[in-house]
């Protein structure tokens, strides 16, 4: 059993380092395109007034490697220029610095502009650090500055405005990795709502979000071991995504599907004795025959919940969310067990 579990920490640890690493290269590809653009956006900058004291650093490389002249082409030629380090130092900051600190804010309600400054400081040591570290690997400098607020090198309060600016973009990039992590869980049929907003695990839209509601066949779920049938063993202990969803919000609710069909309020007490919070069993309605044709022609299908499961599979994943939505929480209705 302790190898066991060891081992699933491990195959979870090695999963979330190749989704980490797979971040990394996308942000690195992403802002070394950036940095390319970011010569010619200085150089438009700096000929606008006010404008121009953003701008007002002095980025240059190592005058060894004879590329600081880029400066004094015009701008219609669109030059830029990157050293593939950047890739991971672009990387490093923002799965490493930028990530963490955005959740971890998020979840305290920290205000937008307070989280630009503490994006702002986490740039400026990173890139002090990656800046040392490179030329301690090299002997080159990769880039420096060389104007009145460099510290000492490597940085430059001079820039500390971008970064500022930059640090809140982030959040952009950031939000687009935790919108497919949760469309990933909403295709399952796994998520928390309140209004269109969803959060699962420490990945939070709306801290008002107080119901979760998990639709049909739980125990064929990717979030049960695949060894294991629920049923047959209420020990078996919920994942750590489910679990950590669960305990974020008040009330949770489950629906039953075609599988588990005969599922009592009791066969949930039972499951979830270990695992936090119960969940409550949510019928829609026990009259719904199998196959049949409701009155006006509505298709009833399986009672309990199955239509939305069948139907699911036709309509887009925003569609499904706001028809299950409907179904659970109606305005002025509570949830019926």
């Amino acid at each position: 059993m302790e190898k066991e579990k060891k081992f699933k920490n491990h195959e979870r640890l090695s999963k979330r380092f190749g989704q980490g690493l797979i971040r990394l290269c996308i942000y690195g590809a992403i802002l070394i395109a950036g940095e390319v653009f970011f010569y010619t956006l200085s150089k438009i900058g700096r000929l606008i007034p006010v404008i121009k004291y953003l701008f007002a650093f002095n980025w240059r490389v190592d005058e060894a490697l004879q590329l600081n002249h880029i400066w004094d082409l015009p701008i219609y030629t669109f030059y830029g220029q990157a050293s593939l380090y950047m890739f991971f130092v672009y990387g490093l900051i923002c799965v490493l610095g930028l990530e963490p600190a955005y959740r971890w804010m998020k979840k305290k309600d920290v205000p937008y502009l307070i989280r630009g400054i503490l994006y702002m400081i986490i740039i400026l040591v990173m890139e002090w650090a990656l800046g040392w570290i490179l030329y301690w690997a090299t002997g080159l400098k990769i880039w420096y500055y060389d104007d009145w607020g460099s510290f000492p090198i490597f940085t430059s309060f001079a820039i500390a405005p971008i970064w500022y600016i930059c640090g809140l973009i982030s959040e952009i990039m950031i939000n687009v990795f935790d919108i497919s992590n949760n469309t990933k869980l909403s295709l399952y049929v796994l998520a928390a709502f309140d209004g269109e907003k969803c959060k699962n695990s420490d990945k939070i839209a709306d801290k008002n979000i107080n119901k979760f509601i998990i639709n049909k066949d739980f125990p064929d779920s990717w979030l049960c071991h695949t060894n294991k049938k629920l049923f047959d063993d209420v020990d078996v202990p919920f994942s750590p995504e489910l679990k950590n969803s669960i305990q974020l919000c008040d009330e949770v609710w489950y629906i039953p599907g075609n599988h588990d069909m005969g599922i009592t309020q009791n066969d949930l007490n039972a499951i979830v004795s270990e695992n936090g919070k119960t969940m409550i069993l949510f019928r829609l309605n026990p009259t719904w025959r199998e196959g049949k044709e409701g009155k006006e022609g509505r298709k009833e299908g399986r009672k309990e919940g199955h239509l939305v499961g069948r139907t699911r599979r036709k309509i887009s994943s925003e569609e499904k969310l706001k028809m299950v939505m409907t179904i659970s929480f109606r305005k002025g209705t509570p949830l019926a067990r």
